[in-house]
């Protein structure tokens, strides 16, 4: 009398999805990693350059 109303979905298509959402979640932790590296290599760079800039001046990093 009464039909399934929930649509089953095929056990490849579940595989996929796990492996899709495996994938995201190395490449989210991989990104977030080189985010937190990059954030505090900007942040610890000290930048010191002349009171005046001219053309053809070097500027000088130092990292403290």
């Amino acid at each position: 009398m009464f039909e399934r109303l929930t649509i089953t979905e095929v056990r490849s298509m579940v595989l996929v999805k796990r492996v899709f959402k495996l994938m995201l979640g190395v490449y989210l932790v991989v990104g977030l990693i080189a985010l937190y590296r990059a954030w505090f290599q900007v942040k610890s760079l000290d930048l010191r350059s002349p009171k005046t800039d001219e053309f053809g001046i070097a500027q000088r990093l130092n990292r403290k």
